[in-house]
């Protein structure tokens, strides 16, 4: 391919409308508990494609509270996280369902409060590993890509914009985005582990 049909390759898929990928490319019947996890609050949610849907079994978000500053309330936050998230293991047995693949938010190693996210994440897995599945870590960036194109990859609105393609009350105030990007993660996982068995036989 010459340099003027790699111009005009990159101008066509410029002038491509996206299209969400469809249900049907997504693993279906596989339970998801996902997790967006930070040290104030860590969104969750629970669920699984069936029937040609996403099924919502349920979502919640632990929220940590404290007087401290500092390392003190990192460390805190992260005790107050081991203990709350058995709570997430109540709900999780309530709905009958065993937990098929846990789904954590890959932790962040540049920018702000990094520090925040691997004491988090650390609590999270830890739990997961031992009461759910060893969890699968998604980059957020990745899943927005996955469900909204490359302009969703690092613009969150576009990214739960994306995610309402197919859970269409995740829009609803009674969702926060600590649950969007819960959601996001959760589902594109579906699709990426449904290409990658599709790719391998």
């Amino acid at each position: 391919m010459g340099a003027l049909d790699r111009y005009q390759a990159k101008q066509t898929a410029k002038n491509l409308v996206w299209k969400p990928p469809r249900l049907a490319s997504f693993q279906a019947d596989l339970t998801v508990l996902s997790f967006d996890q930070s040290l104030s609050s860590t969104g969750w949610i629970y669920l699984v494609i069936s029937e040609g849907k996403v099924i919502v079994l349920d979502r919640g978000t632990i929220r940590t509270d404290t007087e401290l500053t500092g390392w003190r309330s990192n460390f805190e936050r992260a005790r107050q996280i081991s203990v709350l998230i058995a709570t997430v293991h109540e709900r999780v047995i309530s709905t009958q369902r065993a937990v098929g693949v846990t789904v954590m938010e890959l932790p962040a190693v540049h920018g702000h409060r990094t520090d925040s996210s691997a004491l988090a994440a650390y609590e999270v897995d830890r739990y997961a590993s031992k009461h759910f599945t060893p969890p699968v870590f998604m980059s957020i960036q990745a899943s927005r890509a996955t469900l909204g194109g490359a302009a969703a990859r690092n613009k969150k609105k576009l990214g739960h914009a994306a995610l309402a393609t197919y859970i269409p009350e995740s829009t609803t105030r009674q969702w926060n985005e600590h649950q969007r990007d819960a959601a996001t993660n959760g589902v594109a996982y579906l699709h990426k582990l449904k290409q990658n068995r599709e790719n391998t036989q």
